[in-house]
């Protein structure tokens, strides 16, 4: 259990930084695009490849749990706009 809450707190982390970022550009260029390419390529990695996982101590997340991840980090996101 300990490792699935470790799990949804990094993707939350990584998600919402993703979406504070766009956000605050006015426009994407082509920089963001390639550093997001390559944040979602090691999260894929570190999520899906049981060695690097294991590294950090995460768990193995079911369909469901992805979902809330985004939700979370939709919600962080709408309130802070929100807020402004």
């Amino acid at each position: 259990a300990t490792d699935i809450a470790r799990t949804l707190g990094f993707i939350v982390l990584v998600l919402c930084n993703w979406a504070l970022i766009l956000h605050n550009l006015r426009r994407p260029n082509r920089w963001f695009w390639r550093i997001l390419g390559l944040v979602v390529l090691m999260m894929t990695a570190i999520l899906l490849v049981p060695a690097l996982r294991q590294l950090f101590h995460f768990g193995a997340l079911a369909q469901s749990q992805w979902l809330i991840a985004a939700a979370i980090a939709v919600g962080l996101v709408a309130g802070l706009r929100l807020s402004r």
